[in-house]
C-alpha cells in the first residue's frame, strides 16, 4: 500500500505533498516498524523514517516516554 500511495501521488507522503489522514492512520504502524526493526522495500523503506521525523511524532514519542501512568495489573 506504500509504495503504491507514494508512486501514484508522487510522494513524499502517502496521498501526495502534504501529511494528510492517511498518513496519521500509519503513524502508529511507523514506531511499530521501528521497535521490531521492520524493513520494507522500494519508497516504502523510508516512508517509517520520514513519518518518525516530523516534529509532531517526535513530540508524541517523547510525551510517551515522559508518562509514568501505567495501567494497573
Amino acid at each position: 500500500l506504500w509504495n503504491d500511495g507514494l508512486a501514484r501521488f508522487s510522494g513524499p507522503f502517502l496521498a501526495g505533498a502534504h501529511f494528510t489522514a492517511v498518513d496519521a492512520f500509519f503513524a502508529p504502524v511507523a514506531f511499530r516498524a521501528q521497535s521490531y526493526g521492520l524493513s520494507f522495500e522500494g519508497a516504502a523503506a523510508a516512508y517509517p523514517a520520514q513519518l518518525l521525523a516530523l516534529p509532531a511524532m517526535r513530540e508524541w514519542y517523547a510525551a510517551g516516554l515522559a508518562e509514568t501512568w501505567r495501567e494497573p495489573d
